[in-house]
């Protein structure tokens, strides 16, 4: 959804959901992971548990934005149904890229491990210099 925005010609919209669900991601994870507040201490976990609730909580924005007519890709009730001929085509068009994101995600999910294996507090650094990592590059700047 939020690729098919963005090469719609709407950037900004993913964008800010996007900003908001790291945002969130950013405050639950050390709640989540060290207990605080009155939330369980769910340790490595608990990174994982805040992800999830970020990411889930973007999703119905950006549903709104798809259903509202806000941006230049619009979903109507009468598109949603199975059209073999056009997935066919999508997944021929994807696959590399489709592959490409698998690889890059099994990359991090082994890095993960390797981080997870030093234990919850390293867990939690390593996740707090990832999301300072992206920071500049929303500003247009380098790190």
């Amino acid at each position: 959804m939020f690729s098919s925005l963005r090469g719609a010609g709407d950037p900004i919209s993913p964008m800010i959901v996007l900003v908001a669900s790291t945002i969130l991601n950013i405050i639950l994870d050390p709640l989540f992971i060290f207990g605080i507040g009155g939330f369980p201490e769910l340790g490595v976990a608990g990174s994982a548990v805040a992800t999830v609730v970020g990411r889930g909580v973007a999703l119905p924005f950006i549903f709104w934005v798809l259903l509202s007519g806000r941006s230049k890709v619009r979903l109507r009730r009468r598109d949603l149904h199975f059209d073999l001929k056009t997935m066919r085509k999508i997944i021929e068009i994807g696959i590399f890229g489709s592959l490409e994101m698998v690889i890059m995600n099994l990359t991090m999910l082994i890095l993960m491990s390797v981080v997870a294996f030093h234990g919850t507090n390293v867990v939690a650094a390593y996740g707090i210099g990832m999301r300072r990592d992206i920071l500049p590059a929303l500003k247009g700047g380098a790190s």
